[in-house]
């Protein structure tokens, strides 16, 4: 697949799994950047703090989502990077 050029092991074809991981992955990255990017407008906070508390919730549980993806595929499909990567995991 053509995002594996720049998404290393992104795409194995017939690891139906693996897959999912690396789509579920990505998935809720994207929920988390949009979250943060919520917590910090000064409006949410400011006007609506239960809004914010909400928020800063599935802020929380998408990290969380999102490292057990992580290491799901790492431990799946291997580690990629250098030995520094490697070690941190």
């Amino acid at each position: 697949a053509a995002w594996n050029q720049v998404f290393p092991r992104g795409y194995a074809h017939g690891d139906v799994f693996g897959n999912l991981l690396v789509a579920s992955h990505v998935a809720f990255t994207v929920l988390l950047v949009l979250a943060g990017a919520v917590q910090l407008m000064p409006a949410v906070r400011n006007r609506t703090p239960w809004l914010h508390r909400i928020i800063g919730r599935v802020f929380v549980s998408g990290a969380a989502v999102i490292a057990l993806g992580g290491l799901g595929m790492m431990l799946h499909r291997g580690a990629v990077g250098d030995s520094a990567q490697h070690f941190a995991l």
